[in-house]
């Protein structure tokens, strides 16, 4: 009996989990990505490095192409389990649903019980959730851990003890050894809690706020200075090279590819391809590793021998010169990319493999229907936080 009314009294967090993981298994069967390539070649090879002992290598050499934290999280999952990347996602759908249980929290207690159904609903069956836990990508990690420094915000502004703006610091250090493009929250943060009713308690304020730094810069500095004084670089990672490049190499483009590029940007490449060009690849001779490839190429002649770090300072000076030439055309494509960028819409097959290019027609009206979708939605979800 007791377990009936157990049952009953979470009956709404029981079909939470039941929808993801329904979804999931949807999702994962039509857009799921298992392949140990590009970015999660390098995740999981840092991470088998860390559980063998040999330090943060990548390719049998020290490196700090990633931020650790993600790699870090794997090589635990991997010393208990085993080297097994299924686990790893497993435990990516138990970290999405943990992140929803935080969300329902948070809006029952700042809305009300309706709008937190309402929203953790909609969270739990939200494709690219769903998706990203196929991935081996630090992306659903940060989801949870943004998640968990959200929450700890709200009870340390609500309960005002010290140990909490403590563990805000330790958290949001982590989500950035994570994530990198959260940084920004480092300086933000403290601003918040400085200014938090700052005419009846500005002292407490002002030591909440060191305090909640003091704790950040513990968990932050260790890595930034290790990798100065390995490769000279007081950074989180070395991939705004990379980034800078691929950015900057749209400046390059015809008009024939500019065309091809802002259409399959702002509306997939289905349309591009069924209409225009049958062969196009969204940005196929420039994305991540073909850019990578293709850099290293020119300038060694060999793709497969280099270092990840040294080759960065070198593309990240390649692209500031493009950029410098036409500045304003490289802001143009940057408000293109705006839309485009970790958008839940990817049109090649390295990502989400929404159009394949060995199956262009096939499902044609429900991939249509989709990439439309969530582009809508991605487009509202814009126009909101502006």
């Amino acid at each position: 009996m007791n377990l009936i009314n157990l049952l009953k009294k979470n009956s709404f967090f029981i079909i939470l989990l039941v929808l993801i993981i329904v979804s999931t298994i949807f999702w994962w069967n039509n857009f799921g990505k298992f392949e140990i390539a590009d970015d999660a070649y390098q995740y999981h090879n840092i991470a088998v490095s860390l559980t063998n002992g040999e330090g943060y290598n990548l390719d049998g050499e020290s490196t700090m192409m990633r931020e650790p934290g993600y790699s870090f999280f794997m090589s635990v999952i991997y010393k208990i389990f085993g080297v097994n990347p299924g686990v790893v996602r497993v435990i990516q759908v138990l970290l999405l649903y943990f992140s929803v249980l935080i969300t329902y929290y948070l809006s029952k207690r700042i809305f009300n019980e309706l709008v937190a159904k309402i929203v953790t609903v909609l969270i739990a069956i939200y494709p690219i959730l769903n998706i990203y836990t196929s991935f081996i990508y630090s992306e659903t990690l940060a989801l949870f851990l943004v998640m968990l420094f959200l929450f700890t915000y709200y009870k340390a502004v609500t309960l005002n003890k010290y140990y909490l703006y403590a563990l805000l610091g330790i958290i949001l250090g982590i989500l950035i050894l994570s994530k990198g493009a959260f940084i920004l929250m480092a300086g933000l943060v403290p601003l918040l809690i400085l200014f938090k009713d700052i005419k009846t308690d500005w002292q407490g304020n002002l030591k909440k706020s060191v305090l909640f730094f003091l704790m950040f810069c513990i968990v932050v500095v260790p890595w930034l200075s290790r990798n100065y004084n390995n490769f000279d670089r007081f950074a989180l990672a070395s991939r705004d090279g990379n980034m800078v490049y691929t950015r900057a190499v749209k400046n390059l483009y015809d008009k024939s590819e500019v065309k091809k590029y802002v259409l399959s940007a702002m509306s997939g490449e289905y349309l591009v391809r069924k209409f225009i060009d049958s062969e196009y690849v969204f940005e196929k001779s420039y994305i991540n590793k073909n850019a990578l490839d293709e850099f290293v190429l020119s300038r060694t002649g060999d793709k497969d021998n280099y270092n990840y770090d040294l080759i960065d300072i070198e593309m990240k000076k390649e692209g500031i010169n493009i950029i410098k030439e036409n500045p304003f055309k490289y802001f143009m494509f940057g408000l293109v990319e705006v839309i485009n960028l970790n958008s839940p819409m990817y049109y090649y097959e390295r990502q989400i493999s929404i159009f394949h290019e060995s199956d262009l027609d096939s499902n044609t009206l429900f991939k249509v229907l989709v990439i439309t979708l969530m582009r809508i939605d991605w487009l509202l979800f814009i126009l909101f936080m502006i």
